[in-house]
């Protein structure tokens, strides 16, 4: 009789180990938490398959899918799961605040033909933020990529004694010498002036290929060009991901 009694205790204890339905829901609620996890370290691992200018959009995502996991009502995710997104977030923003210590993102950010200061706008950064990384990346160009001026070795031409102009004719020439001062021809000015590269379907192209283009096209865009295929070549990560 002891001996019974002791098996039926030992049936109820494994009884107790087995999986049941909400073992597998929290499963299932755990593949849809790790799965942007998993394609982001997968990006990441895989030789060039990202570089430094995808960092800020990977943690943005990542911010975004933990900010949704923790708010939306409608996922239900059990109490404990939702402390780990919670946790999860936190560890984000902390590497977020990292991406200040150097100057590399914001710039890659800026050189990006897809991004340039738009992508900071729509992902809502404070306007002195976007102006501290345009201010890096035209201090990078200044003290490393600008060309040296050129001299200007065009001539007047030669008119001889002819009648000065008057009236409207007249005021041509100071029209055209107001327009001259005010055109801005700094390169990172009409870089950002200028409209975004997307593919077909509305995504980014590879950055690295658009430069590349440029190029083998003789557009150096004032010298952003090497800068671009020096930024732009920064690998995501030189170690492995945490």
């Amino acid at each position: 009789m002891e001996l019974h009694f002791d098996t039926v205790g030992w049936c109820l204890e494994i009884l107790g180990c087995h999986i049941n339905q909400d073992n597998l829901d929290l499963a299932s609620d755990l593949v849809k938490v790790l799965q942007p996890f998993f394609d982001i370290t997968l990006q990441v691992l895989t030789p060039g398959g990202a570089r430094i200018a995808d960092i800020v959009v990977f943690i943005d995502q990542i911010t975004c899918h933990l900010s949704t996991a923790i708010s939306q009502k409608k996922a239900q995710y059990p109490p404990a799961l939702r402390n780990a997104c919670r946790a999860g977030l936190q560890l984000t923003n902390k590497y977020y605040t990292l991406t200040d210590c150097l100057s590399l993102y914001r710039v890659a950010m800026v050189l990006h033909p897809s991004f340039k200061d738009e992508y900071f706008k729509l992902a809502k950064w404070e306007p002195e933020w976007i102006e501290e990384a345009i201010r890096l990346t035209c201090e990078m160009w200044e003290s490393n990529y600008r060309p040296p001026p050129q001299p200007n070795t065009s001539q007047k031409e030669n008119t001889g004694a002819s009648i000065p102009p008057t009236g409207v004719i007249a005021g041509l020439l100071s029209a055209s010498a107001a327009r001259g001062a005010s055109t801005n021809t700094d390169p990172l000015t009409m870089w950002l002036a200028g409209g975004l590269a997307l593919k077909e379907d509305g995504r980014p192209v590879d950055p690295l290929k658009w430069w590349m283009q440029q190029r083998r096209a003789g557009n150096s865009h004032g010298g952003l060009l090497q800068m671009a295929l020096y930024v732009l070549s920064c690998p995501a990560t030189t170690v492995d991901v945490e």
